[in-house]
């Protein structure tokens, strides 16, 4: 049995309606992704960042694969992120950002290509092109260059969150804070969280649809509060929490904001 202490509105919603029980489908060495009522859930220990659909418990022992779990929620109270739209020029926030990185050691994963990245690195060199189209079409209005540029990385890194997925996933969620919520671009995001589906792991595309409609981990949602409101101790905070998510998926994530609002 686990007992949550913390969970996301889309956890606790799918644990009510599957009674509590969870089916494993991706154990990792310290947390479990599992499903409950249809609905992809991830169950790691208290110190970790909370996510729409993130359970918080104590103790968790990892369970095999098709390994069903109870979750008990009475000690649970339902977090749901906070919204937020830019108010200010994107670009300042891009460059704000990208200052706030430098303060926050040498960068991993697709984060490097914002500095002097290791030019022999494979995964970085097949990115670069990628990254800087989507920063250009997305200056000049193009949605469907930026989505088709988008595409080209998904998939692109190791592991259940490949880092091209990241990285694409905090440009997706930056779009709406840098007010792109005309069809033509609804069109092409819808494009990309499409292609994701047949390009990558079900549960990165999963995460990937869910930043493009405006959910992700808690300190990105800070982030993001705190870049509206030009708040830089707290831009700097939220964005070294994010940099704890895995071995290089919030700096991916950091990385993809930054060329989000850089082309807006």
């Amino acid at each position: 049995m686990v007992r949550a202490e913390a969970i996301g509105w889309r956890a606790h919603a799918a644990l009510t309606a599957s009674a509590g029980v969870a089916k494993v489908i991706a154990p990792l060495s310290r947390s479990f992704y599992a499903e409950a009522a249809g609905e992809l859930i991830w169950i790691g220990d208290p110190e970790t960042l909370l996510h729409p659909r993130a359970v918080l418990a104590t103790d968790v022992i990892v369970p095999a694969a098709g390994a069903n779990v109870y979750v008990t929620l009475d000690r649970a109270v339902s977090w749901q992120p906070f919204g937020a739209r830019m108010t200010r020029d994107t670009a300042m926030s891009a460059h704000t950002l990208r200052g706030v990185l430098t303060t926050l050691g040498p960068p991993r994963g697709l984060a490097r290509l914002l500095f002097d990245a290791d030019r022999d690195d494979a995964v970085l060199t097949r990115s670069r092109p990628h990254v800087c189209e989507m920063v250009s079409a997305g200056a000049r209005g193009d949605a469907a260059g930026f989505a088709e540029a988008a595409r080209s990385l998904l998939g692109l890194g190791e592991g259940l969150t490949p880092s091209g997925d990241d990285l694409v996933g905090g440009a997706l969620f930056a779009c709406p804070l840098s007010g792109r919520t005309d069809p033509a671009w609804d069109a092409a995001i819808a494009r990309v969280v499409a292609g994701a589906r047949v390009r990558t792991h079900p549960i990165s595309a999963r995460l990937l649809a869910d930043l493009a409609a405006g959910e992700a981990w808690a300190p990105l949602h800070d982030l993001a509060r705190a870049l509206v409101c030009a708040d830089m101790n707290a831009a700097h905070r939220s964005a070294r929490e994010l940099t704890t998510l895995g071995d290089s998926s919030g700096w991916s994530l950091l990385a993809g904001v930054v060329v989000g609002l850089s082309a807006g």
